[in-house]
């Protein structure tokens, strides 16, 4: 017979056996039941969700924008006043947005004191996003502000392509971006580079030139050289706007890569906001005297009401689009982030057609096809990696809930073996 001692190790052992084998370990048969799958998959998933309504929303902008900018307004204007009203909401909501940060200044009477990880102690509390706009780290600090400049250099390239090419051919090469991102996100950011997400890159870059027809490519007409389509250039083309164009596609992949890396250092969405509105204020408004004593083009308020009606409208849906599109790019893979974002052509031309009633050429309407094909293999990757993921992580709870009853078992064998064992020697 086992002593009193033994067998309550015995007991001891079946009960954390069933604890462990019904709570943290679940079962074969109900180990599926156990692993639960978010409505929209991984925060992965959600932000390239986000990043289509994203390329639709910038897509009602530039309608906006378009409308603004035939009632006379500079383009530096409009990026003023859109700037200037995403900026007063994002300062309104840092003055009352909270964020918890740690702090070794024993001095603070505030917040709650925990153990650091070196011994020493620290305190937790919540400080105003106002206070700390660009980081509470200096590594933090510095990605934010480089995002800012990015995002702000990016702009001058833009413009400076929208006025030396003709349109179509800024907008090719402009949106030629995933291609890099792609690339970009393998070398800085370490993330997979699949041969799907070069194809995508590639196809989406087809299609974007397809819908703008680039006259480096499709030639010149009669029409372009009298200015129509787009082309404000009298038939001239200033060879820098090609090079503007490729740098700024550079600064377009950067800030996908700076704010992904901000994303992962725990960067608020806010701050990325405001990183950009710090900056493109002051380039707006530096570009802006340039580009007057160049073009004789002054700012002015709108005459009309349609016209702020425009404003707003572009104002609104731009800082709405904005906000959407720095929490996706934190959250997102910035390759196929890029991919997605770069929808934003494909839905710009059909608003074209809805909005001003362009007539679709056969060329955009296969353009179209093989951008929103892009968007579905990017898609179509992520929902089998999501089902991958989940296979896996239901197939190797069961692999260690077997491990962990196969352990128990023979730990509960040794036991038995050790009871008789002592059971004969008492006997004896």
């Amino acid at each position: 017979m086992c002593s009193p001692t033994t067998s309550q190790q015995l007991a001891t052992k079946d009960n954390q056996t069933t604890i462990s084998d019904s709570d943290d370990f679940p079962k074969n048969n109900d180990t599926k039941s156990k692993v639960k799958q978010p409505l929209c998959g991984s925060s992965e998933t959600f932000g390239l969700l986000l990043l289509v309504v994203v390329a639709i929303v910038f897509s009602v902008m530039g309608c906006f924008l378009k409308l603004a900018g035939s009632s006379g307004m500079p383009s530096t204007e409009l990026v003023f006043f859109r700037v200037l009203f995403q900026g007063a909401f994002i300062v309104l909501f840092m003055c009352f947005w909270t964020i918890p940060i740690t702090t070794e200044d024993d001095d603070d009477e505030d917040g709650t004191m925990i153990g650091g990880d070196d011994g020493e102690k620290k305190k937790k509390k919540t400080v105003l996003l106002i206070h700390q706009p660009f980081g509470a780290t200096p590594e933090m600090r510095n990605v934010l502000i480089l995002r800012g400049i990015l995002g702000g250099l990016g702009f001058i390239m833009f413009y400076y392509t929208i006025k030396a090419l003709p349109l179509g051919d800024a907008i090719s090469l402009m949106t030629l971006y995933p291609v890099v991102t792609v690339f970009a996100a393998r070398i800085f950011l370490g993330e997979s580079l699949r041969p799907s997400h070069i194809f995508a890159a590639v196809i989406s870059g087809i299609g974007v030139i397809l819908i703008a027809r680039p006259k480096f490519i499709f030639g010149y007409s009669d029409n372009d050289k009298d200015g129509e389509n787009g082309n404000t250039n009298n038939g001239t083309v200033d060879p820098l706007g090609y090079f503007t164009a490729m740098l700024g596609c550079c600064f377009m992949s950067s800030v996908f890569i700076t704010v992904r890396k901000a994303g992962k250092m725990g960067a608020h969405t806010l701050q990325l906001l405001f990183s950009f509105v710090t900056f493109g204020l002051i380039f707006s408004i530096i570009f802006s005297l340039v580009i007057s004593d160049a073009d004789d083009t002054k700012w002015a308020f709108p005459s009309s009401s349609a016209s702020w009606w425009y404003v707003t409208g572009m104002c609104v849906s731009g800082t709405v689009a904005h906000v959407m599109f720095n929490h996706a790019a934190k959250i997102a893979p910035s390759g196929i982030a890029s991919v997605v974002k770069s929808s934003e052509a494909m839905w710009s031309y059909i608003l074209q057609i809805v909005v001003f009633g362009q007539v679709p050429k056969v060329s955009t309407v296969i353009g179209v096809i093989l951008i929103a094909s892009s968007v579905a293999i990017v898609a179509v990757q992520k929902v089998y990696e999501e089902k991958k993921k989940v296979t896996l992580s239901t197939v190797e709870q069961e692999q260690r809930a077997r491990l962990l009853q196969r352990e128990e078992r023979t730990k509960d064998e040794s036991y038995g073996s050790m009871c008789t064992d002592t059971t004969k020697e008492i006997e004896v």
